[in-house]
């Protein structure tokens, strides 16, 4: 990611935005034209290198038409007190055509968009096992609906582990 030598319109007139990211909890301090890929790189390296620590099993189901059925279950090899778990109903895609403004006709697709996060849940003794019923909401697509899950240390900002399940059929 190259800065601009006139500067950025977001860091202010005249100045340059600093390119940061956030690796496994941890800021990624960029150096060089294309620093931020190897930085960014090796840090995704290191973190596949270590084992997880923590067993993360997802279930989504459907009861008719308008009922989600989620379940979460985690278990760290070492318990960590400050470990939460958290869950995330999500919708993929979101098609969003824009009637107005520097969008106008275009039509924009969004991935991922979290429509419910559940938790923070404590893992007492380093396990949690919750179960929830949820009503699919007016203006959410049921079959497009997915969850996904991540065990992180609310102290150090590391997500331990995480996992997702794509959209269920109808059931």
């Amino acid at each position: 990611m190259r800065q601009s030598s006139r500067g950025d319109s977001s860091a202010g007139e005249g100045r340059r935005a600093a390119v940061t990211f956030m690796a496994c909890g941890s800021i990624a301090r960029p150096a060089g034209r294309y620093g931020w890929i190897c930085c960014l790189a090796a840090a995704i390296r290191a973190t596949n290198a270590r084992p997880a620590g923590v067993r993360l099993a997802l279930e989504l189901g459907r009861q008719g038409a308008a009922t989600l059925s989620v379940a979460a279950t985690a278990a760290l090899d070492r318990p960590r007190a400050d470990a939460r778990l958290f869950v995330a109903v999500v919708e993929t895609p979101i098609v969003a055509p824009i009637g107005a403004g520097e969008n106008a006709g275009r039509i924009l697709t969004h991935a991922h968009v979290v429509r419910r996060l559940l938790g923070p849940i404590e893992l007492p003794a380093g396990k949690a096992s919750s179960r929830w019923t949820l009503p699919i909401e007016p203006g959410w697509t049921a079959n497009r609906l997915g969850v996904a899950a991540f065990v992180q240390d609310q102290g150090s900002g590391e997500v331990l582990q995480a996992l997702a399940r794509p959209p269920c059929p109808e059931g």
